[in-house]
């Protein structure tokens, strides 16, 4: 995160948290196994195998050192260096060069490492979704497709890349799947149709032939993607790209100037978000967030139900990301 970048909401992840120029957190903070926490502001409580450089709303833990931290509450660690600690102190081995508002406690056990969570949705629910979609039909041409303002369309896979722009406004029905690349810009719009009351949609981006240079999003320009309309409906789209998860520099999505959409997922891929973007989840294997772009963890999306349409739906129990 960088570049006075946000996320409103809470983080779990199972590898570092790492910040430059003013990237914030307003919730807690919590990494897993030996990774780390550094040059951050966390508005909740921080939990790392290591926190550096940080300031921290609430409680700080760390499973080896806290280390030039401004810690607003309690502090907890194996060491504490060089740091502020607003109420009480626990450590197992040393207090060095640090402020203590309360009492200190030697000898105490520091925190363990928390355990790595897996991501919630699984590659079978996405396999099952491509089968939904693919039921409604195949479009293999014109390539790429690009739909015309006001199309209806769904459920149906898309045979090759899908590019919409301008103010065209399309109208999911049912589950989408784009075997290529997904591009939206300027004021261009995806929503849900009506019938899809409080429920969810999905859209998955996902050329099984080619998941490192292809199975990417491109969203930009004011571009919008919605749920129904009704409270609690959301569009989910899903990007399959595997390049950061094989060491690669590939985006699964890049989401830039003002563009915001409901929920992002790519359990494999990159997502990149900058330039002012505004959106309201972001799931991935990695996550860049800079240039004053913010993301807003919502209440409720612990439990989405997801619908393919009038006919049937799945629901999501596990979504781990909210406070």
């Amino acid at each position: 995160m960088e570049n006075s970048s946000s996320i409103i909401g809470s983080i779990y992840s199972n590898g570092d948290i790492i910040g430059n120029n003013s990237a914030s957190i307003t919730g807690d903070a919590f990494v897993a196994t030996t990774h780390i926490i550094d040059n951050m502001t966390i508005g909740g409580s921080g939990r790392a195998y290591l926190i550096t450089d940080s300031t921290i709303g609430k409680n700080a833990s760390s499973t080896t050192d806290i280390n030039d931290v401004t810690v607003g509450a309690h502090g907890y660690a194996n060491r504490i260096i060089r740091s502020t600690i607003g109420k009480n102190a626990y450590y197992a081995t040393s207090i060095s060069d640090s402020t203590v508002g309360g009492a200190s406690y030697p000898g105490t056990t520091a925190p363990s490492e928390l355990p790595e969570l897996a991501l919630p949705i699984a590659d079978v629910v996405l396999d099952a979704w491509e089968t939904d979609a693919a039921s409604g039909g195949t479009i293999s041409s014109p390539c790429p497709y690009k739909p015309a303002n006001g199309t209806v369309i769904g459920p149906k896979k898309i045979n090759c890349d899908m590019e919409i722009d301008g103010s065209k406004i399309i109208t999911l029905t049912g589950t989408l799947w784009i075997s290529g690349n997904l591009n939206l810009k300027n004021s261009a719009q995806i929503k849900l149709h009506s019938s899809f009351g409080n429920t969810s949609g999905v859209i998955i981006v996902d050329n099984p032939a080619n998941r490192l240079t292809s199975s990417k999003v491109t969203i930009e320009n004011s571009a919008q993607i919605a749920g129904s309309g009704a409270s609690g409906s959301y569009t989910l789209v899903a990007s399959r790209n595997t390049s950061a998860e094989n060491g690669g520099s590939e985006e699964a999505f890049e989401i830039k100037n003002s563009s915001s959409a409901t929920l992002y997922y790519a359990p494999h891929g990159l997502i990149d978000i900058y330039n002012t973007a505004a959106i309201k989840e972001a799931t991935a294997y990695k996550l860049t967030i800079k240039n004053n772009a913010t993301i807003t963890y919502e209440t409720g999306l612990s439990d989405i139900l997801f619908s393919s349409g009038p006919t049937g739906g799945y629901s999501i129990k596990t979504w781990q990301e909210v406070q």
